[in-house]
């Protein structure tokens, strides 16, 4: 039982200080490119081109919002 509610406690501060490292992560740092809408879904785009031969996209995912 005891070791349980450790387990519980350690999950609740692992999470609490992920979330405030977030929050103050996102009022300091700005994702490079800039937002564009869409379909109702704000997406960060960033150009970046060096060298020759054809142009790749890559989508990567967040699971922040802006």
């Amino acid at each position: 039982m005891i070791l349980t509610n450790i387990k519980y406690f350690f999950l609740l501060i692992t999470t609490s200080y992920h979330i405030l490292a977030t929050l103050r992560e996102n009022k300091t740092q700005q994702p490079p490119g800039q937002l564009i809408d869409i379909g109702g879904y704000h997406l960060h785009l960033h150009l970046y081109s060096q060298g020759q031969g054809s142009q790749t996209v890559i989508i990567d995912h967040s699971l922040g919002k802006r």
